[in-house]
């Protein structure tokens, strides 16, 4: 599934979620790539992570890599039988050890909307509340999630390319039953709708950040296109179309 991101209404970055099933476990690949404006220049961070979870949902292991203007890194790690997460970070050519006590069943965020969806929880008026590690920040902690009425959403079903406006346009669109979701974390609410199938459709949050499903070439080649653009602006280099 891919995501264009927004905010303000100009797209910042896109991003991408695919699950795999693996016998007893699924595999979750997320990449998330964001161009922000810092200091007066536009800084790029491209983060990817790679978790597997058993059945239950509940994570096994985790790699992390991040990559921007700023710096690097690298994590890796796997949940012992004393469910403490060992992970190895590496960064600026230093290596460093690190746990994280897991006591309670976590979910990483891309499958809390999918196991309140399997578990039969989209119950509008219901409030739940779950424990949540961020594969990207390494991070754990609470999420209170209220249900709320079913939607139909329009989404990008397929793009083409416009030679005029040289971008890629929306072709044809189609309609998604949506639930929507609060989620508030850290005293942030961000909104979200998700299918019956507990993939997101659309997100967004008080702070203009929104992240919507859309065609492969939309959330992505404009965005490759834009940023190519832009970092020859930032460079003195020829704005030319390609």
């Amino acid at each position: 599934t891919y995501y264009r991101l927004d905010l303000g209404g100009h797209q910042i970055g896109f991003a991408s979620s695919t699950l795999d099933t693996m016998g007893d476990s699924i595999r979750v690949d997320e990449m998330l790539v964001l161009e922000v404006a810092t200091l007066g220049r536009l800084t790029r961070t491209t983060g990817r992570s790679t978790a597997v979870v058993g059945r239950t949902f509940r994570l096994r292991s985790l790699d992390v890599r991040f990559d921007g203007d700023l710096g690097r890194f690298t994590a890796r790690g796997e949940v012992a039988a004393d469910s403490v997460l060992r992970l190895l970070l590496v960064s600026a050519g230093d290596t460093q050890t690190a746990r994280v006590d897991l006591p309670r069943p976590t979910v990483i965020p891309v499958l809390l909307p999918l196991r309140i969806a399997f578990g039969g929880q989209l119950a509008p008026g219901t409030t739940r509340t779950a424990r949540v590690f961020d594969p990207l920040l390494l991070v754990e902690h609470d999420v209170g999630v209220t249900i709320g009425r079913e939607s139909t959403l329009v989404v990008v079903d397929s793009a083409d390319f416009d030679s005029t406006a040289m971008a890629w346009v929306p072709v044809l669109f189609d309609t998604v039953p949506a639930f929507r979701l609060d989620v508030m974390s850290d005293g942030v609410r961000t909104s979200t709708w998700v299918d019956a199938q507990g993939r997101v459709v659309r997100s967004a949050n008080a702070l203009g950040f929104t992240m919507e499903r859309s065609a492969f070439e939309i959330a992505y080649e404009n965005f490759r296109r834009t940023d190519r653009i832009s970092r020859r602006r930032g460079s003195g280099g020829p704005a030319t179309r390609s």
